[in-house]
């Protein structure tokens, strides 16, 4: 391991006035080139934060594996990626004085949104690695989630008799397994997601509430081969096991598209009251 602190995310570096003894530091735009690298520390030391909180050791190493990629991505002489970058600023003494620079692009779902920044190309690099790889797949995650739980509301809401009941409560099923799947694929970039959210006053893991998306799904699959019927009470409470934690893996998200805040400020209003149609639908049952 590293010897470097900010690297370790034992302490977050951050640009004050007059740290910056670059051209790129001292311009007309230079207050958004600052911003924007901080910004990029911030994202780094709380991954690297929450990393040494989570207690499942497998979704801690996966964050360390792409958050370490993206660190590292970038090559030639010079300070050329954020690995790098650290470096320089802690030979520096907390100073930065390399002037190699580059554009980073903004927009509302990158990690930076202003439109157009002169920053250090090692941290330009990072910011885009983390844009490519993970900003991405966050927001076609949140997107498919609003329309997965859009779909499950409904089909909660509408289920009335037998017939529709084994209908809908088997289509249920099949967007659990969607959502199971899209979670799985965006867990190692949930960096700004707590340890733990609470299901009926119990403490769970992101990967906990997949874990029981799967268990409840698979064994009211089961239930149901077995000749239960719809209605009772064993494959339905398979079923509530599996749907109940759906609302939970929002909470996850709701906090992980921090990453994008443009994103983030609409999530939680789109997702509210599909959150609690499935809620009493579970109660209702």
């Amino acid at each position: 391991m590293s010897s470097n602190p900010y690297w370790n995310g034992e302490v977050m570096a951050k640009f004050d006035s007059g740290e910056v003894r670059a051209e790129w530091g001292n311009g007309e735009h230079s207050g958004t080139s600052i911003a924007f690298c901080n910004r990029a520390f911030q994202i780094f030391f709380e991954a690297r934060q929450n990393c040494m909180k989570l207690s499942d050791h497998m979704h801690a190493e996966e964050i360390r594996k792409v958050l370490e990629d993206c660190g590292r991505t970038g090559y030639g002489t010079g300070v050329s990626d954020m690995e790098e970058a650290f470096d320089h600023y802690a030979s520096k003494g907390g100073y930065w004085t390399d002037d190699d620079t580059t554009l980073y692009f903004g927009g509302p779902e990158r990690v930076f949104s202003s439109a157009i920044v002169m920053a250090p190309r090692s941290i330009v690099r990072f910011m885009n690695a983390v844009d490519e790889k993970g900003s991405r797949l966050l927001v076609r995650t949140i997107r498919d989630y609003q329309k997965l739980i859009q779909k499950l509301s409904d089909l909660l809401r509408g289920s009335a008799g037998a017939s529709a009941a084994v209908k809908d409560f088997e289509k249920s099923i099949e967007v659990i397994g969607s959502l199971k799947s899209a979670a799985e694929h965006a867990r190692p970039w949930l960096w700004t997601a707590p340890a733990y959210e609470t299901r009926v006053g119990h403490l769970v893991t992101v990967t906990d509430v997949i874990g029981k998306m799967q268990e409840g799904a698979l064994a009211y699959t089961m239930f149901r081969f077995a000749g239960f019927g719809v209605t009772e009470s064993a494959a339905v409470t398979a079923l509530r096991e599996a749907i109940g934690h759906v609302p939970v893996l929002g909470s996850f998200y709701q906090k992980a598209i921090d990453l994008i805040p443009a994103v983030a400020a609409s999530f939680g209003a789109r997702v509210r009251g599909y959150h609690d149609t499935i809620e009493m639908a579970m109660h209702a049952r």
